[in-house]
């Protein structure tokens, strides 16, 4: 893997990696961002033209290797206004002359009061379908945007746990079966570790066979993947979840102002969950160098 940025402060900035997909070919994915600020000594009209050679020149490097382009970024240009601006015109413009077409076709950063396309995909391949999407989420102001690209992909085992069933019933049928049980042996027996033997085999077969592991899909919006992730959390990051899709759907202030509150107190507890976690498994292995230093 290959990897080159460019850099101009407050014109340009990106990032391309030359990679090579298992089954397919060598590729070339680039990232770049155009500044929204002013530049504080040169004009608006200047800056843009500045911009625009860069990229030129970067693309004409890139489409002489014949490798897929793949183009993503922020260049602060609402697409969607390509008929009455010209710098806008001449990015498009730009694009096409090296092959690239923009792809993403919907809003990629909405407001109150207004929706534009400022996050782009350009690419060079040859699809016969272009597939795309807009995730509308509230990571950031800007909806986080996915690209597919086709490969031979091999096929993806789908993840799955193994858990206990503590339904009220299995546990009704544990207390009953362990009160029918007559201990005489664990309590005729003289020997205090014996007896504990006797007692922990007969209780953990009982576990054993009234709450047995069974494998299930897992989902990561029951099931928590960091250990410090509690089902009070998991609940939690499902409502912060749920606001951010309605605030995605009706953009009011005061739906907006909910889900930012919401949001931040969720943060703010899964920070102090994370914190606690780690508090404890240090001091539960403050003896032991090599664990807490993840020796092993």
């Amino acid at each position: 893997m290959q990897a080159q940025s460019v850099f101009i402060d407050r014109i340009f900035e990106s990032l391309f990696v030359q990679i090579e997909i298992p089954d397919y070919r060598k590729i070339v994915i680039g990232s770049i961002y155009r500044p929204g600020t002013s530049h504080p000594t040169l004009s608006s009209s200047d800056a843009f033209d500045n911009f625009t050679e860069v990229l030129s020149n970067i693309l004409d490097e890139l489409t002489s290797l014949n490798y897929p382009i793949y183009l993503f970024g922020d260049t602060n240009l609402d697409v969607l206004l390509h008929d009455s601006s010209s710098n806008i015109s001449d990015y498009i413009n730009i694009l096409s002359t090296y092959g690239l077409l923009q792809v993403v076709t919907k809003p990629t950063r909405c407001t109150d009061h207004s929706a534009t396309i400022i996050d782009h995909v350009a690419t060079n391949a040859n699809l016969s379908v272009y597939e795309s999407l807009i995730i509308t989420s509230r990571v950031s102001d800007h909806f986080p945007v996915v690209f597919f690209i086709p490969t031979n992909k091999p096929r993806i085992c789908v993840k799955s746990i193994f858990a206990r069933d503590f339904s009220e019933a299995n546990l009704n049928k544990f207390k009953s079966t362990l009160h029918s049980i007559r201990w005489h042996d664990v309590l005729n027996e003289n020997d205090p570790q014996l007896a504990y033997n006797m007692f922990s085999d007969t209780f953990f077969n009982l576990y054993d066979l009234q709450f047995p592991k069974s494998e299930i899909k897992f989902n990561k919006s029951f099931h928590k993947i960091e250990p410090w992730m509690s089902k009070g959390l998991l609940t939690s990051r499902r409502e912060k979840l749920r606001l951010a899709s309605y605030v995605s759907r009706n953009p009011s202030a005061l739906a907006s102002q909910t889900y930012k509150t919401y949001r931040n107190l969720f943060n703010k507890l899964l920070r102090s969950a994370k914190k606690l976690y780690y508090e404890k498994e240090l001091a539960k292995n403050v003896s032991n160098l090599k664990k807490n230093l993840g020796v092993d």
